[in-house]
């Protein structure tokens, strides 16, 4: 995929009414009239409305130049930067020290080669008592456990498999991951993702009752992304614990209402466990 046919490939509105979107989510963290630096602002939809509904001062920095030319036509950014930050001091930019409340990191920290060497330079960015809004998808997907399964592990052009990914990260490596950058999860929720219907389904039926069981009851099979608040901290003792708490989600961590979590029973059983609600359906006709 080139650069400009990626770029196009995360285009799109904000749609408020969906609580499990990420920009949805991002929005949600911060407040009004915040200073924010958004590292890979892509075409600029965060940055738009982060500008016209918060009075939020908003600069931008990505490496895809197609996607920096959208993000400027919005004109809800101060500043647009062309960076690679696979090479990025952090020094090229003095004027940036120090101005902001929230560095955004949106689906970025999984593409380079070096992410805890990026985050360190970025620090330097943030105001005293500022915070990194971060997202990153999560390797441990049911879709991503069913592939392995079959010995499989197959990248795609976008998505949790992207074929630029080079990190992957899991609930449990990363609060050690923030833990060794003194950095301390203050916050932390996810989107969901159910399985498609179609191949995914039906290798899933295809598992013993006991391995699907334990898939549906663990949250972080259905997580796709997590975003996080994160800040910088003084030291790094206890804080892998504590970040490990923040990411021990239930269902109610999690962003809106997802019909996985509902107790629509019947649903869950009529697609996860198909045999066992033909016998539900015959039981409950001959009580009738």
């Amino acid at each position: 995929m080139d650069l400009q046919e990626r770029s196009r490939s995360y285009q799109g509105n904000i749609y408020f009414e969906n609580p499990n979107n990420t920009w949805v989510i991002q929005y949600q963290f911060i407040p009004e009239n915040a200073a924010v630096l958004d590292v890979g602002c892509a075409n600029g939809e965060l940055g738009k409305v982060l500008f016209q509904n918060k009075n939020c001062a908003v600069y931008g920095m990505d490496y895809n130049e197609f996607s920096l030319e959208n993000a400027r036509k919005s004109g809800a950014y101060r500043e647009l930067h062309q960076v690679d930050l696979n090479v990025f001091s952090g020094s090229e930019f003095p004027h940036l020290h120090g101005l902001f409340d929230y560095i955004i990191l949106g689906d970025v920290l999984e593409h380079l080669t070096e992410p805890d060497q990026v985050l360190e330079k970025l620090k330097k960015f943030l105001r005293p008592a500022g915070f990194f809004l971060i997202s990153l998808p999560n390797l441990a997907h049911i879709s991503i456990k069913l592939q392995l399964i079959h010995d499989e592990f197959n990248y795609t052009q976008t998505g949790l498999l992207d074929q630029t990914h080079i990190h992957f990260f899991t609930w449990k490596t990363l609060p050690k991951f923030f833990a060794d950058l003194s950095m301390k999860i203050e916050k932390a929720t996810a989107t969901i993702e159910p399985l498609t219907e179609g191949e995914e389904t039906c290798r899933f039926r295809k598992l013993p009752l006991g391995m699907r069981k334990l898939f549906f009851d663990d949250i972080h099979s259905w997580v796709f992304q997590y975003i996080m608040l994160v800040s910088v901290a003084g030291g790094k003792e206890e804080l892998e614990m504590q970040n490990r708490g923040c990411l021990e989600f239930t269902k109610d961590s999690v962003a809106g209402e997802i019909w996985l979590f509902h107790t629509r029973k019947k649903r869950f059983l009529s697609i996860y466990f198909p045999k066992l609600m033909a016998f539900w359906e015959r039981f409950m006709n001959k009580k009738r």
